[in-house]
């Protein structure tokens, strides 16, 4: 469901079309952080990085390319999570989504 909506905001890139479901996808981003928080170990993790992954490219269309960037949760998510290919970035944000020091809406 997520892969398809995703794929029609980019599709068809207004801001009437996009902006209203930027909420269902800040809910499923927020979803994911709860997954990756009861994680056990960041290998457990690791396919809700991938699912991070695969929502940040889209967005980041949409926010970069198309310049529909009114929310400032959705910029947020699509620049902390860029390089979210990289273990590095992976082990850090894992860490910090654990012990409760990452936030959309707020200061890492």
């Amino acid at each position: 469901m997520l892969k398809t909506l995703l794929e029609e905001m980019v599709n068809y890139p207004t801001r009437d079309n996009v902006l209203p479901k930027y909420q269902i996808v800040l809910q499923k981003i927020e979803d994911i952080f709860v997954q990756i928080k009861e994680s056990k170990d960041e290998e457990l993790a690791n396919q809700y990085f991938d699912q991070l992954q695969e929502i940040q490219s889209p967005l980041a269309i949409l926010v970069f390319k198309e310049k529909i960037d009114e929310y400032s949760r959705i910029n947020k998510f699509v620049s902390d999570f860029d390089r979210i290919d990289d273990f590095r970035l992976r082990k850090y944000m894992f860490n910090a989504i654990k012990n409760e020091n990452y936030a959309l809406d707020g200061e890492e």
